[in-house]
C-alpha cells in the first residue's frame, strides 16, 4: 500500500491526497487533503 495516493473526486476536477499512516488506522474513514495550484491560492 502506498503511503500517499492521489485521487480525482467523482464528478469533479479536484485532486485529493489520501494520507495514510498507522495513526489513522482506527478511523473508519480516510483523511484527504485537497490539492490546488499555487495560482488558485494566491
Amino acid at each position: 500500500m502506498a503511503r500517499f495516493q492521489v485521487y480525482r473526486l467523482k464528478g469533479s476536477d479536484i485532486l485529493v491526497l489520501d494520507l495514510q499512516a498507522n495513526f489513522f488506522d482506527s478511523l473508519p474513514s480516510r483523511v484527504v487533503v485537497p490539492l490546488h495550484s499555487v495560482d488558485e491560492m494566491s
